[in-house]
């Protein structure tokens, strides 16, 4: 059995100790050494089979290899949307326990599927097939093998657009209890709304002011009924026309406007901002990207880590800040 992980970091910047395990999709939960941000790391695995999440914690006293099941008590809701809700603070008793959350305490969630099933031949000579191809070439030959199915498409708007709900939500008391709190949630360059084939659905996703969790809930479902429907239905309610990354872009055009929902309910407690890391080698893509893992990665580290007082509900491309969500 394989899962899908949310990995959500929660980073302690008064301290120098910085840790480097990451949690492997596997169904052993074993973990190795990639990438390395945190004091303490919060991990929301989903099984591709239930889409249930199994929640793990590691600290920098606990071995990467005796990662177990955090004490996390979840209500978990079969609907789609799924429902995910920590019924108390002390759902995360091992935090209080460690509890000082004076310094900066950013929160990064790199919860990812394309929503689509690839064939891209032989992975053997598949680095071989993509030399000298540049990045937009590569994201074409993979469209060419590409195909999205009613069930990819779910799973993209349950792990991409719900997952990050869902940990942001969970992690939300820890986040409030620091000095400078940040949020920042991976997104997509294909996320922004020029991507959309309507002007009035496009125009409610950028109206941040009057634009609510609950409505974006409801848009994901309506994207899955419009999917289901077929003939058209996408197009006429504005929806990406994509015929193969359609649930991709509106999961992370999700992900782009909860971030800005989450910004202006916080205010100044907290800094939440979304990140295009750009187009990194990973099995999301089968390998067929440009940057490696660790430079895909910096992008976010360096938005969560940025100088205190900086924007909220803002956009960035990598490291740069972008002109707008359209």
């Amino acid at each position: 059995m394989r899962i899908r992980c949310f990995r959500s970091w929660i980073v302690d910047s008064g301290s120098a100790t910085r840790q480097s395990w990451f949690l492997n999709r596997s169904s052993k939960q074993k973990a190795a050494n990639k990438f390395s941000i945190g004091k303490e790391i919060i991990y929301f695995s989903l099984h591709e089979s239930t889409m249930q999440p199994v929640p793990c914690i590691s600290t920098p006293s606990v071995p990467p290899s005796q990662l177990l099941p955090a004490p996390v008590k979840i209500h978990v809701s079969r609907s789609m949307p799924p429902t995910l809700v920590p019924r108390s603070r002390s759902s995360f008793p091992p935090y209080r326990k460690h509890g000082n959350y004076a310094h900066t305490a950013p929160q990064v969630n790199n919860a990812g599927v394309l929503g689509v099933t690839t064939d891209v031949g032989d992975p053997a000579t598949l680095q071989e097939t993509l030399a000298g191809m540049d990045g937009m070439e590569r994201a074409e030959w993979l469209r060419q093998r590409t195909t999205q199915t009613a069930q990819d498409a779910e799973d993209c708007l349950r792990i991409n657009y719900h997952g990050n709900k869902t940990v942001t939500e969970a992690l939300l008391p820890l986040l409030r209890s620091s000095s400078d709190g940040r949020i920042v949630n991976v997104t997509s360059a294909w996320g922004l709304l020029r991507y959309f084939s309507g002007d009035e659905l496009r125009r409610e996703l950028d109206d941040v002011a009057n634009l609510t969790t609950q409505r974006l809930d409801e848009m994901s479902g309506l994207f899955l009924e419009d999917l289901g429907t077929g003939n058209g239905a996408l197009e006429r309610r504005g929806w990406p026309a994509d015929p193969v990354y359609a649930a991709y872009m509106a999961s992370k055009a999700l992900v782009c406007a909860y971030t800005r929902v989450i910004a202006r309910e916080e205010g100044a407690a907290l800094r939440v901002n979304c990140v295009h890391p750009g187009y990194v080698v990973t099995g999301m893509n089968d390998y067929t990207g440009i940057l490696t893992a660790a430079e895909g990665a910096a992008a976010a580290v360096v938005v969560a880590l940025a100088e205190k007082g900086g924007v909220t509900g803002a956009y960035f491309d990598r490291t740069e800040l972008g002109a707008s969500f359209v």
